[in-house]
């Protein structure tokens, strides 16, 4: 197996894993699949996960503009 199927692999396990997943918290996934990416003239396979647009911004940006959490506030948003 080279690298490239193992990496699949690998995201094959966790798209599966993610189709299963219903919790409020979690992120839900829409699809996902194959498809062609063309550009100009040329076309490539590519595969592809949809996923449900979330508000609010990322975590991380979030922590990086106010700062790291206090322990009341992480336990709040973590429970």
């Amino acid at each position: 197996m080279d690298d490239g199927s193992k990496t699949w692999e690998l995201c094959q396990n966790e798209i599966d894993v993610m189709s299963k997943l219903d919790h409020p918290n979690v992120v839900k996934q829409i699809i996902y699949g194959d498809g062609t990416h063309k550009k100009k003239s040329k076309s490539k396979q590519v595969k592809f996960i949809a996923l449900e647009i979330c508000g609010g911004g990322e975590l991380f940006d979030f922590i990086a503009h106010s700062g790291p959490f206090s322990e009341r506030n992480a336990r709040y948003y973590f429970k």
